[in-house]
């Protein structure tokens, strides 16, 4: 409801589902989009503390529905879809993100890696260890602590202490407790194990799940001159060098459309029945992404008003 107050916002729209919450504010066509994303954030920091505990709001790409302009898929035989995926969130992404152009480089398919604890409450009853001081351990120990300095012979020395959690064993001797001097670690009261975190939905390739990314270019610029290919080269020739074989398989490149935008468009109007399509002819009409969403603001208006004419006709007809 906060947000309904903005400047030139049309409507506020939200869904949810388990885990996320997503807010889609409409502004009017002639809002520019930084200056619209400047106001959602300044309303997003003011109310930042009456959200609950651990409830972190994130604006989205600076982009379009017509930006994805480069869709691949990360293989290897005998890879694990974990393995894959973890390549694909902490180096893939990355690389294809300091592209010039870029706005976001989304992760899709796969599982990901997650440490899983299960806590065996018998083994909490017999050390006498509550719960909520397990879980406060745990959160307390996955991070580095400076410890000021250390002042001999006219230095410094910088004390430091390095807790990122690095392996299941490293959470195993976390301590959660003492009982007469003697410490209580998690693999006592608990069972560590490598595990995969909730899904709610999977990348098919064929037949086979496989794990891919998408390519979303910033607003405003040409898709054409997104240049993704050579960032994607670079990639494979790093890949090989890693003891197991992976490849990136390109799906989709926009780039390769050379001379302006080819094929079909498409973006259902608002009215909610209307699909407008623009044609190839019409597309080469505008050479970039800008204009493609200008031209479909005006075929989606025409499209409205011819719905709201045809409403109005089938109503004077019925009376």
């Amino acid at each position: 409801m906060s947000l309904q107050g903005l400047p030139g916002v049309r409507v506020v729209r939200s869904s949810s589902a388990f885990g996320f919450s997503m807010i889609n504010v409409i502004f009017e066509d002639d809002v520019d989009l930084y200056f619209a994303r400047s106001r959602v954030l300044e309303r997003l920091n003011l109310l930042a503390k009456s959200l609950p505990a651990g409830v972190v709001p994130t604006l989205g790409p600076d982009a379009t529905g017509v930006g994805h302009v480069f869709w691949y898929t990360v293989e290897g035989k005998g890879v694990s879809l974990r393995y894959l995926r973890l390549l694909q969130d902490w180096f893939i992404r990355y690389q294809l993100n300091s592209v010039p152009g870029v706005a976001e480089v989304a992760s899709i398919g796969g599982t990901v890696r997650q440490y899983q604890i299960d806590v065996d409450p018998n083994r909490l009853r017999a050390y006498r260890v509550p719960l909520s001081a397990a879980v406060d351990a745990v959160l307390r120990s996955n991070r580095n602590v400076g410890g000021n300095v250390v002042e001999a012979s006219g230095t410094w020395s910088v004390v430091r202490g390095l807790g990122l959690i690095e392996s299941t064993r490293d959470l195993e001797e976390v301590v959660v407790g003492a009982e007469n001097g003697v410490p209580i670690f998690v693999r006592q009261v608990a069972d560590v194990k490598l595990g995969d975190a909730f899904r709610a939905a999977a990348l098919v390739k064929g037949t086979d799940e496989a794990v891919g990314g998408v390519v979303v270019a910033r607003y405003g610029v040409s898709t054409v001159d997104v240049i993704i290919e050579r960032a994607v080269q670079t990639l494979r020739r790093a890949l090989v060098e890693e003891t197991i074989v992976v490849t990136i398989v390109n799906i989709h490149d926009l780039a390769s459309l050379k001379g302006g935008v080819r094929g079909k468009y498409y973006q259902r109007a608002t009215a909610g029945t209307n699909l407008v399509l623009l044609e190839p002819d019409v597309a080469r009409a505008f050479p970039d992404s800008t204009s493609v969403n200008r031209a479909l603001r005006l075929l989606r208006d025409v499209a409205v008003s011819s719905s709201a004419h045809r409403r109005k006709r089938v109503a004077d007809k019925s009376r």
